[in-house]
């Protein structure tokens, strides 16, 4: 056997590696635990998805990010404030509580300016000003130009200004950028103007509303234009290409057209009876003039 001396020094040499080795494998464990740690958090930090749709058997549409959507589905709140305020409005109050509403909530998206954009520019050389929704929405407000006295058309006029005309722009211009730079995030935007947090309050909501004049709603109660630009968005999405992008968008711009055809349309034969049976037109005829506008 060895002497007593040898084996105390292989114990002490034992300890000695073991207390230099531990110290190595702690550090390890914690800088696992560190990057698994970081791992964990880096994944909560990645923007949720955010479904958007108007109900139960509808269309709907999936944004990547839901913060990146927040302001575009905040101006249909904005524009049912707008909607809730015209509604009170009397001939001679209420009308400053309108345009509060929609200063603070839909004016900034009403006059950004979309020079290039071939949508909003037409819209801008037809109607001679940047400005061209903010100018009639004032006119209408105020009440005492030719055409904008009569308080049932001041309500149609206002109303159909900041949700429909404000809005077709806000999904346009949205999309247009979105596919001329294959930009999802900007694209997710135009979607979210579209449907809206109040569905009610935006193009998608009137949509439908001309869907049940015109006998083009499905089971749901969803409009076939509506169902029709919901699938071009979700493959637009999906597209990789400008060109695959712009395909969607023309379907888009197209549906549009249907759907404002179609308001123009109910609101030249609302006219036709009244003129046929001897009723006052004046409302039909001012709100079938803001339809108008929207497809100018």
């Amino acid at each position: 056997s060895l002497p007593r001396h040898t084996r105390r020094n292989r114990r002490s040499n034992s300890a000695t590696h073991c207390s230099t080795r531990e110290p190595r494998m702690h550090g390890m464990k914690a800088l696992a635990l560190v990057v698994a740690l970081v791992a964990v958090l880096a994944s909560g930090a990645q923007a949720a998805d955010k479904v958007i749709s108007a109900g139960a058997g509808r269309s709907a549409y999936t944004a990547t990010d839901s913060t990146a959507v927040t302001a575009s589905l905040a101006l249909s709140t904005g524009v049912d404030g707008v909607k809730t305020a015209i509604k009170a409005a009397t001939a001679t109050a209420g009308w400053d509580t309108v345009k509060t509403q929609y200063d603070t909530n839909v004016k900034a998206t009403a006059d950004a300016s979309h020079a290039g954009e071939p949508v909003w520019d037409a819209f801008k050389n037809y109607f001679g000003s940047v400005t061209f929704s903010t100018d009639y929405f004032y006119k209408a407000q105020v009440g005492t130009a030719a055409g904008f006295t009569f308080l049932a058309g001041r309500k149609e006029q206002t109303e159909k200004t900041a949700m429909d005309m404000v809005g077709m722009h806000a999904v346009i211009s949205s999309l247009y950028r979105g596919y001329k730079a294959t930009d999802k995030a900007l694209w997710d935007q135009g979607a979210a103007y579209f449907i809206g947090a109040v569905p009610g309050a935006t193009t998608y909501g009137r949509a439908d509303k001309r869907g049940a004049d015109f006998g083009t709603l499905a089971a749901s109660g969803e409009s076939l234009a509506n169902t029709k630009i919901i699938a071009a968005l979700t493959a637009g999405k999906a597209a990789t290409t400008e060109a695959a992008m712009k395909a969607q968008y023309d379907i888009i711009v197209g549906q549009y057209k249907v759907i404002y055809a179609q308001n123009a349309l109910r609101y030249a034969n609302l006219l036709d009876k009244d003129l046929a049976t001897g009723a006052d037109y004046t409302e039909d005829l001012m709100e079938g003039q803001a339809f108008w506008r929207v497809i100018a």
